[in-house]
């Protein structure tokens, strides 16, 4: 198969700003602050009591990993292992 990106008008517009060093026009309106210091934890708490103490606006990122354990053989989900 060939490669798609060498006929697609995005890619090609894509590839043609990252290579002059210039910003596409969805990021060009963006300002956002850098942050003096960032922090990295995982936590493993009771998440109401937590999110009690976390200050408003101060966190930019969560990512959340479910367990795959609660779902079954076939394919259904259940509460109970």
């Amino acid at each position: 198969m060939s490669n798609r990106s060498h006929t697609n008008s995005a890619h090609r517009t894509m590839n043609f700003l990252r290579k002059k060093g210039l910003p596409h026009s969805s990021v060009a309106d963006i300002e956002a602050a850098q942050p003096d210091e960032t922090v990295h934890a995982v936590v493993v708490a009771d998440c109401l009591e937590l999110l009690g103490r976390i200050p408003d606006d101060s966190i930019q990122l969560v990512i959340c990993d479910p367990p795959t354990t609660s779902a079954s053989r076939n394919g259904t989900c259940s509460t109970t292992m």
